[in-house]
């Protein structure tokens, strides 16, 4: 397959990211291969959490419930909302299965289902919302660069208080 000729990859190959994105575009069989391996292994690395419990299985089919989420990603495009959804998807998952397992006196089912809308309402837009938003103010770089030196100092500032007071009080 000839490689674009647009004057600005000539003779070069794709990068590696768009390679991966061309396969993945052609064969959605494998990324949804590699998603429910994801889950597998959120699962698997979670699992000390649950070794000899009585709710390792229901834990299982929690957790693998959240299955059904993987055709949004694979209609979302690729973007960065894809990747912090992705990222929020997995942690998700993680609390479904650690909230199996959670000694402490809350109603776990009301927490799952939470979390799994919550999740929802975040992946819809992050995943498909693809225009940009239009700005109604707009931030100088002269005034973001003021705005985060002003932040680092007020951080620096907090945090000299906080060493001072528990560091060298000596109520640590």
């Amino acid at each position: 397959m000839p490689l674009p000729t647009d004057g600005c990859t000539t003779g070069k190959k794709p990068p590696v990211f768009a390679r991966f994105r061309n396969f993945f575009e052609r064969h959605t069989a494998g990324l949804v291969v590699l998603l429910v391996l994801y889950l597998a292994i959120i699962c698997l690395s979670l699992a000390s959490a649950g070794v000899g419990n009585q709710y390792a299985l229901h834990a299982v089919a929690g957790t693998f419930l959240m299955v059904g989420l993987v055709p949004l990603f694979l209609r979302a495009r690729f973007s960065f909302g894809y990747l912090v959804g992705f990222s929020f998807y997995g942690m998700i998952t993680g609390f479904i299965w650690i909230t199996y397992f959670s000694g402490l006196s809350y109603d776990h089912t009301q927490a799952r289902i939470s979390a799994i809308a919550s999740l929802l309402t975040f992946l819809l837009p992050v995943l498909f919302i693809t225009a940009p938003l239009q700005r109604r103010i707009a931030i100088s770089p002269q005034a973001m660069d003021r705005l985060s030196i002003l932040m680092l100092a007020y951080r620096s500032r907090r945090s000299s208080l906080i060493t001072r007071i528990f560091f060298v009080s000596g109520r640590y």
